[in-house]
């Protein structure tokens, strides 16, 4: 790739609706880093992998994100490919032209694996050209980025994604509080997936001894992987959803006229009822006698 990232000598047009076209190139070695912190204080910073065979540009873009995010790197798509499977970073920046396996090839794995489909991908290209955006938005990238760029366009770019991924988990665990839904066949990836975490742990509330290790046979993916991308997707803990479900059970169980507390507690999959009556409590704010009474 050379020295691309650092002048553009694509002889297409430019673009008027091209959003990241600059009339000027800009200077890597000076530009003042755009600085907006997703994570708090106590908080994990989100994960970037970045997949550039330039070094150069690699340690460029590394340096500007290090401060706000944990940084991953990979020299090509395949290289990118084994972490992201493996790691589900919280955002993929990745070159188009690459050894190996190529930028457009490593997104449209990103986007067609269930493991990894949820995952943002802003692509980097030195080609300026419309066919080549649409390629890019083609293989399912989410931002597509025409060097040279500005630093802060990118960072503008990465907070926009992340704030996106916030609110889709927002809406899936919403979702998730809901008696489970027929998607229709166009649904994606992630909302089938949901849809069949939701009827496995249903169809086993009553057993108490189904745990993660059942439901990750279930589903067909690794219990760490199985983790980061039920978390990815909604914020919320695997084993804190398959308690909650429960519980949400043992509440339908009391309405509809259930009065033993033992009983309801074993029907939700729950041996003991003191610890059944503690986790009812904590979720909803008052024992289950509690409940029945009022």
């Amino acid at each position: 790739m050379g020295n691309s990232h650092l002048r553009d000598t694509s002889t297409d047009p430019p673009l008027t609706s091209e959003r990241y076209v600059l009339e000027h190139e800009p200077d890597y070695g000076t530009e003042t880093p755009f600085r907006q912190t997703i994570a708090g204080p106590n908080q994990t910073k989100p994960t970037v992998l970045i997949v550039e065979d330039n070094a150069e540009l690699r340690d460029f873009i590394k340096q500007s994100l290090e401060n706000d995010y944990q940084v991953q790197l990979s020299e090509n798509g395949l290289q990118g490919w084994e972490t992201a499977s493996t790691s589900l970073p919280d955002l993929i920046i990745s070159d188009i032209m690459m050894p190996v396996m190529d930028g457009l090839t490593f997104c449209k794995k990103i986007k067609t694996d269930v493991r990894t489909s949820h995952i943002p991908v802003i692509l980097l290209t030195a080609k300026s050209a419309q066919i080549h955006e649409i390629q890019g938005l083609q293989h399912g990238a989410d931002v597509y980025i025409t060097k040279p760029f500005s630093n802060k366009i990118l960072q503008l770019n990465i907070h926009n994604m992340l704030a996106l991924k916030t609110a889709m988990q927002k809406k899936y665990s919403e979702q998730l509080l809901l008696p489970p839904i027929i998607h229709p066949p166009n649904a994606s990836a992630d909302e089938k997936l949901l849809s069949k975490l939701q009827l496995i742990i249903d169809e086993n509330l009553a057993n108490a001894d189904f745990d993660i290790a059942a439901l990750t046979l279930e589903i067909g993916m690794s219990k760490s992987v199985l983790y980061k991308k039920f978390s990815a997707l909604t914020n919320l803990s695997l084993n804190e959803f398959i308690k909650t479900q429960r519980l949400k059970h043992a509440v339908t169980l009391l309405q509809q006229g259930e009065t033993s507390i033992l009983s309801v507690a074993v029907q939700v999959g729950f041996n003991d009822v003191k610890y059944f009556s503690r986790e009812f409590k904590k979720l909803y704010g008052i024992t289950p006698s509690h409940y029945l009474k009022n």
